[in-house]
């Protein structure tokens, strides 16, 4: 059984290698959309709260061929504290290819977009990664983040994760860290010398039929001021194959 886990902006490298190796190993002999419609208890990007611990909406589709290539575009609400942003939407596009029955590699690139807000319009980003996936369950990934959201600095996106997929249920273990390539006063997180911080996850998920959902817990070692203490979220998703 393989459990998906949502929430792109934070897991797109562990739910993109995963997905795409379940079905490289199937007899799939054509294209497949995945369409995905569903709910989260508050929506958390990157560790850090995005929706005001109010619950969001979400919504996704993924195109992906039996070659390995894959596009697609996510949304969901948002509520920031301290903006009128309204959406998230991302667009992706990859290419995962198995080199070996145990060994894959995923290239891909996201752009990600915020809309409601003037302020926060501006601070679209695009971010390309690459990630390795062993025995379809342990991932190591990279990312790059040129001017993050607007601040004239780059991020880089460090990732360790380990999913386990039993018959009943499906478990994730993650580790990320998120560096500023260089801070200044304006651009750091917490102090001028801070440059990166930890963001840990652990997930349970079950599926039934085109039914997901998952409860996880979340924590990084950021200040309260980005609030990026400790989450408990629920995720609902629905899926439709076609």
């Amino acid at each position: 059984m393989l459990s998906r886990f949502s929430q792109i902006p934070s897991f797109s490298l562990l739910l993109k290698a995963a997905t795409l190796a379940a079905l490289s190993y199937t007899s799939l002999s054509h294209a497949e959309f995945d369409l995905q419609l569903g709910f989260s208890s508050e929506y958390v990007r990157q560790g850090i709260k995005a929706s005001s611990s109010r619950p969001v909406a979400h919504t996704g589709i993924t195109y992906s061929h039996q070659t390995g290539l894959y596009t697609g575009t996510w949304a969901t609400q948002v509520n920031h504290k301290d903006d009128d942003t309204q959406f998230e939407i991302d667009y992706y596009g990859g290419w995962y290819l198995p080199i070996t029955t145990s060994f894959a590699t995923d290239l891909s690139y996201t752009r990600y977009t915020f809309h409601g807000d003037k302020t926060t319009n501006d601070q679209a980003y695009g971010e390309g990664s690459l990630s390795m996936l062993f025995w379809d369950s342990l991932t190591l990934g990279y990312r790059y983040a040129n001017n993050f959201k607007d601040s004239n600095e780059d991020l880089q996106t460090l990732e360790l994760a380990h999913t386990y997929n039993g018959e009943e249920f499906g478990f994730e273990f993650s580790m990320r860290q998120y560096r500023y390539m260089k801070v200044n006063e304006d651009v750091n997180f917490g102090s001028k010398n801070h440059d990166d911080y930890f963001h840990f996850r652990f997930g349970v998920g079950r599926s039934y039929g085109s039914n997901d959902m998952s409860l996880s817990l979340e924590r990084t070692n950021l200040g309260k001021e980005f609030d990026g203490n400790t989450q408990i979220l629920f995720d609902y998703n629905y899926h439709f194959n076609f």
